[in-house]
């Protein structure tokens, strides 16, 4: 089933930048994905590939003039009479997946995306970027996918190619005017390991995109057997935060947290393992 998490609950408690929120973050996907076997059998036929899906909203000037260079977003809603209001660092945000380490499973990444929905004022530039990825890509796709998955025994490598083209055909690609890039990175929290993806975007990136960014995490789910599993804590199968970066009036530099503080958005998730429920294909990305 696809569930939604979100912070604040209240739409109205999104911007008071007096109590530490400047916007707000929301994560989605699925609570019960199938995992493969134990024995680490992987998915058949390209099924059990699911996407984690974030978005992050911030305080945007009211403008009709597009953005221009590195100029810096102004954000926050000042007062009559304030001149200078806060405005976006470079980079401006960092976005944070974690999937918890301490169970009976394994989440397994195979592609991150930020969302692109055309054209985007430099269209051309992202355009011709997009289709370097394709043609880097192609010789996988298709037909040539499924070669490749038969001569290996793994027929589901053509479809998680197909699946990944897709994802990347539609993704911002990093480019001086879009930049952004993924880490590999992890967490203890409360006594429990965390593995994650961060996700840092740059200021022109959301110069491009505006006020609403979305981004994705391609994965699917391995079985796996871990001492201590039984007590693992499934409401925290996946944490979710952002952190927008802000030049403070005077130039001094400010995080602002979504959740804020050492809080984090979280999903419950209880991964089922393979046999016990249905695969359900990804075609519908």
């Amino acid at each position: 089933m696809l569930k939604l998490a979100q912070f604040p609950e209240q739409v109205e408690d999104a911007y008071r930048r007096e109590e530490g929120r400047a916007g707000w973050l929301e994560v989605y996907g699925e609570t019960e994905p199938a995992v493969s076997s134990v024995a680490g059998t992987p998915p058949a036929k390209g099924a059990g590939l699911y996407e984690y899906v974030w978005s992050l909203g911030y305080s945007a000037p009211l403008s009709s003039d597009p953005p221009r260079g590195r100029s810096l977003l102004r954000v926050g809603h000042a007062q009559e009479g304030q001149q200078d209001s806060d405005r976006l660092a470079d980079p401006a945000a960092h976005v944070y997946l974690y999937f918890a380490a301490d169970s009976n499973w394994r989440a397994s990444e195979v592609l991150a995306t930020v969302k692109h929905l055309a054209p985007v004022q430099d269209e051309r530039t992202w355009g011709e970027e997009l289709a370097k990825d394709f043609t880097a890509i192609q010789p996988v796709i298709g037909a040539a996918g499924q070669i490749a998955g038969d001569a290996t025994g793994m027929p589901e490598l053509g479809s998680i190619a197909a699946t990944v083209s897709r994802l990347k055909l539609t993704s911002v690609p990093p480019t001086q005017s879009s930049e952004w890039f993924v880490r590999k990175i992890d967490m203890v929290r409360n006594g429990h390991m965390f593995y994650g993806i961060e996700w840092q975007l740059s200021l022109n990136l959301l110069n491009q995109l505006g006020s609403r960014v979305t981004g994705g995490l391609l994965m699917y789910f391995v079985g796996v057997n871990t001492e201590g599993a039984e007590h693992a804590d499934t409401s925290q199968g996946l944490l979710a935060k952002t952190v927008l970066h802000y030049i403070e009036p005077g130039g001094n530099t400010e995080d602002t947290s979504i959740p804020a503080d050492d809080d984090f958005l979280s999903l419950s998730l209880s991964p089922v393992t393979a046999g016990l429920l249905c695969w359900a294909s990804f075609d519908g990305v």
